[in-house]
């Protein structure tokens, strides 16, 4: 009985490790692996209990269902070239069986859970203070070029979906547990996650509380799910008939009507095929360069035809920055320009909306690369819309059983060729869609059991009134249509871990 109770203690602390590394950004997914594999093959040996291991294995459908999708990536291999490519990806995908198998084999009691959450909680609190305490400059000297160096301890994507995930726990313990004094804990991650302006963590937020909403309503009337399904559908209709009017310029002038000097005498130039700035303009008329060059070295030290911080040609960077400003390109926009705008344009940020520290910023920026669709590079939106396009063409061509675990990206490499794509080489990576991922690796019969292993723990989620498990797997769902999650081990031990913690076959009344 101490060898157990000893396993079962050092069992629940690796399952710590896991959440607090996880939740900090820590490099520990390694370390977690190797502890996890070799305590539990500590607990095999100590208990000899193979019996009952085995019984809660076969009774757990989602873990079967999870060793499933990870064993079709050994499957995936007979017909995959790149064996190295194949083994690595398996490497990485590890916890999608480990995770779940030890909290198969070992559940976490209630105080270990209470214990597990706390942390994470404390350890997202924590780690987003610090981040907006460095980028405010109220500690250390740190530069930012972009809002997406906020996060200090890992990728900024991962580390808004732990905000988001984090953000609804503290939701339900407020809501169910009534757990008020919660309440400006979830105020503060609310405002992390529209001030880190991540819009994978902003969706995630959204699809997390859309989630609770459906379990709520429908737990008290079919009636009521089904119509919140109906009013998310007409939510999908709407954002995208708003992202299509977003890429439609509304002011295309006939330069013949315009100004052609500037006051100074000197002559503008008028093109219309530069691209857009926010208010639909073109970006390059009333644009005076004999002008510029002349008066921006009055204004900052960084040569006209040098770059700016973000590596980018400066005088690009003033064209757009002026055009943001709704100001002409010439002396006097120049002149116009406040010290704080001359530093803007220094550190590379091309537009005054990129200025702001709002999700707002964010907003600005997609509807900016919306209009300016020409070059795909630097742009995440236009990226990830050449990823899925691309990504549709290699489905289409491979959609029974795939190119194999090994082939992924060497079949995305031969397609760019084929589209002959404006990605630049470095910037030519996978799907970004989970889904898509999928679909390309394993063909239709891989993706539909992918889909059904989400719809069985929505569905069991569902059926015992889980909130916790509905919300995660609807945060799952959405950041699988803008993310590869699954295809880093961050983001493969992310998504298994929760998918076992929350397991919906166990009811509880609180995380706490």
């Amino acid at each position: 009985m101490a060898y157990r109770n000893l396993g079962e203690k050092t069992h629940s602390a690796v399952h710590l490790i896991a959440l607090s590394g996880l939740a900090a950004g820590l490099p520990t997914n390694k370390i977690v692996l190797s502890l996890s594999l070799m305590i539990g093959i500590l607990n095999l040996v100590i208990e000899a209990n193979l019996t009952s291991y085995w019984e809660k294995i076969k009774t757990s459908k989602s873990f079967l269902l999870i060793a499933t999708l990870f064993g079709l990536h050994f499957i995936g291999i007979l017909w995959s070239n790149d064996l190295h490519y194949a083994m690595n990806d398996i490497r990485i995908k590890i916890p999608l069986i480990l995770i779940p198998l030890f909290f198969t084999i070992k559940p976490i009691e209630d105080l270990g859970r209470h214990l597990i959450t706390t942390i994470f909680i404390l350890s997202v609190l924590v780690t987003s203070l610090i981040n907006v305490a460095y980028h405010q400059h109220w500690i250390g000297n740190r530069e930012y070029l972009d809002i997406r160096d906020l996060s200090l301890f890992g990728s900024h994507i991962r580390y808004g979906i732990l905000v988001a995930i984090a953000s609804l726990i503290i939701f339900y313990e407020i809501i169910i547990v009534k757990r008020w004094y919660l309440i400006p804990v979830l105020g503060w991650l609310v405002y992390y996650t529209f001030y880190s302006q991540v819009l994978s963590g902003v969706l995630a937020l959204a699809a997390g509380l859309i989630g609770f909403i459906f379990v709520w309503l429908y737990n008290r009337t079919k009636l009521g799910g089904v119509l919140s399904m109906i009013l998310i559908a007409v939510s999908i209709v709407l954002l995208v008939q708003t992202l299509m009017n977003f890429s439609t310029p509304k002011n295309i002038p006939d330069v013949r009507n315009l100004e052609q000097t500037t006051s100074a005498g000197n002559a503008y130039t008028h093109q219309l095929e530069g691209g857009f700035d926010l208010n639909g303009d073109p970006v390059l008329i009333y644009v005076c360069e004999k002008e510029l060059r002349e008066e921006w070295p009055k204004r900052s030290n960084i040569h006209y035809d040098s770059l700016d911080q973000k590596k980018q040609p400066i005088k690009y960077t003033i064209i757009r920055y002026l055009a943001s400003k709704g100001q002409r390109k010439d002396a006097e926009g120049i002149q116009s320009l406040t010290e704080k705008d001359v530093q803007n344009i220094e550190l590379g940020k091309a537009t005054q909306q990129e200025t702001e520290n709002s999700f707002r910023a964010r907003i600005s920026g997609l509807h900016f690369q919306l209009l300016n669709q020409e070059d795909p590079n630097g742009h995440s939106l236009l990226q990830r819309l050449e990823y899925w396009k691309t990504g549709l063409r290699l489905f289409k061509s491979n959609w029974l059983i795939g190119v194999g675990t090994g082939d992924v990206q060497q079949a995305f490499d031969q397609q760019y060729e084929a589209d002959k794509t404006k990605l630049l080489p470095e910037r030519r990576l996978r799907a970004h869609n989970q889904f898509l991922t999928f679909g390309i690796t394993f063909g239709f019969l891989g993706i539909s059991f992918f889909l059904m292993l989400l719809w069985y723990y929505f569905k069991t989620g569902l059926q015992n009134v889980s909130f916790l498990s509905v919300t995660f797997i609807f945060i799952a769902i959405a950041t699988f249509f803008i993310e590869d999650t699954l295809e880093t081990q961050t983001g493969a031990t992310l998504f298994a871990f929760f998918y076992a913690f929350f397991e919906p076959r166990v009811k509880r009344n609180s995380c706490f």
